[in-house]
């Protein structure tokens, strides 16, 4: 299923590239030992995905951290989950600084413990550092 973007193509050129995929962008999660991973665009279309993912890893109590490294996309749909899951189930919570700069806006920075830069060499940077 593919859904077309706001832009209009103009009409001499191919509407196939003028098309958003979404296979490519929707939510996607995986445990790996203790650790939920969560990549992907988390909002309102994404949010019953990434939510059976939560509720998934919160059964299996070996599962104490969820990481939000890899979401490219934070909509009120993913701080509503975060407050219903992470803090809820005291999970530890890493994400990136976009995850940071959203919830800084909507004072609920105190949900992360961990602000990972993808771009950056060092993997983990310490939450007192972005702020």
């Amino acid at each position: 299923m593919t859904v077309l973007t706001h832009h209009t193509a103009p009409a001499e050129t191919d509407r196939s590239t003028c098309r958003w995929r979404w296979e490519e962008h929707r939510a996607r999660w995986s445990t790996t030992g203790d650790r939920l991973v969560v990549s992907g665009e988390i909002d309102h279309a994404s949010c019953d995905i990434v939510r059976e993912g939560f509720v998934n890893a919160m059964h299996d109590r070996r599962v104490t951290v969820i990481d939000l490294s890899g979401v490219t996309f934070f909509s009120a749909a993913g701080i509503t989950l975060l407050i219903e899951f992470a803090f809820h189930h005291r999970a530890e919570v890493i994400g990136n600084p976009m995850i940071a700069r959203v919830l800084t806006i909507v004072s609920c920075l105190y949900l992360l413990t961990d602000v990972v830069d993808p771009s950056a060499e060092d993997t983990a940077t310490p939450l007192a550092a972005t702020a």
